[in-house]
């Protein structure tokens, strides 16, 4: 599936809200999203996938407004998408400290190196 334009981007509206008809329509489509995020991530790019993730709970909000209420499904895509910002929160801690750390050893290499050639 292509991605949306804007998948970057602060929600903005759900297009297919019209198309979702029912909860078990909104499980596959919230699926769909939660691939993306996965493709995200895969692709290198964690902080894409926790927006990404946070997308999709938007639109979770959204659909829930505009399906009927009480449903158990929704509860569990609900809980399946907080566990994914949660696992991909700390995804992205983890990328943080991986360019943390490259980043020091990259100035202390600098360091070292023109204290080499000032000497």
């Amino acid at each position: 599936m292509q991605l949306p334009p804007d998948a970057y981007a602060a929600p903005h509206g759900l297009a297919y809200a019209s198309q979702v008809a029912n909860w078990t329509d909104a499980e596959e489509q919230i699926g769909e999203y939660l691939g993306e995020v996965a493709a995200f991530a895969s692709g290198g790019d964690p902080p894409g996938a926790l927006a990404r993730a946070h997308w999709i709970r938007a639109e979770l909000s959204r659909l829930a407004d505009e399906l009927p209420p009480n449903e158990p499904l929704f509860e569990e895509l609900r809980a399946t998408v907080e566990q994914t910002i949660e696992a991909y929160r700390d995804l992205l801690r983890e990328w943080q400290d991986q360019n943390e750390s490259r980043h020091a050893a990259y100035l202390e290499r600098e360091r070292a190196a023109i204290e080499r050639t000032s000497s």
